[in-house]
């Protein structure tokens, strides 16, 4: 709107101008063009010169939108999956939330190709596959984790080591989390998730070992 408004102005200070211009000498104009003449007077010229100058502006602005068309109908399309994406998500995290696993399992994948962040669907399906007992997907949706955004090793295999803990899959937890320590040997939750790990193993030497860094 504001603009719209200080187009408007400059228009008319235009116009204004342009009248002042000729209001004392009107002027002539010729316009010669093979066998055609015009003759006419500077205030007509003006005004038929401000006219298609405006013409033309919003000419070229139509031209303008009618090239973005096709992108900006794409960027529609996508953002509308993106909310569908997101809805399924949202509804997904609420049945896991509420032990509705099976639903949240489905909402999660649904539309999870069509998400702006694929690796939420698949770490929350991962544990919605555990709590039906369903462990080949559980490791599909973490190693499908993975692939989405390869980044994100930390998140993917803390994840994966309190899912194969609650599993009681100790030695499996052990190897994973002994990977992630040495990646990030400061990291508490891993520190505490290993010492678990060496506990349920009553592995009790390499307890004692990483308690200082615990």
């Amino acid at each position: 709107m504001v603009r719209l408004l200080i187009k408007l102005l400059i228009l008319v200070i235009v116009v204004l101008a342009a009248v002042l211009l000729v209001r004392d000498d009107p002027g002539v104009v010729m316009l010669r063009y093979r066998g055609w003449t015009v003759d006419t007077s500077l205030a007509v010229a003006l005004g038929v010169l401000i006219v298609f100058m405006v013409a033309l502006y919003y000419l070229i602005r139509l031209l303008r939108g009618i090239l973005r068309m096709p992108s900006a109908l794409q960027r529609r399309s996508q953002n509308r999956r993106y909310g569908k994406a997101r809805r399924q998500l949202n509804q997904g995290l609420i049945d896991l939330a509420e032990g509705r696993f099976e639903q949240a399992e489905n909402h999660l994948m649904r539309l999870v190709g069509s998400s702006e962040s694929p690796l939420v669907h698949y770490l929350a399906a991962a544990r919605a596959a555990q709590l039906q007992g369903k462990h080949d997907a559980r490791d599909g949706y973490l190693k499908a984790a993975h692939e989405a955004n390869p980044a994100a090793e930390l998140a993917i295999g803390v994840t994966q080591a309190e899912l194969q803990l609650a599993h009681q899959q100790t030695e499996q937890a052990l190897a994973t989390l002994s990977h992630l320590h040495s990646i990030a040997p400061r990291h508490d939750y891993v520190t505490m998730l290993l010492a678990r790990a060496y506990f349920e193993l009553e592995d009790w030497p390499a307890l004692v070992e990483i308690k200082p860094s615990a």
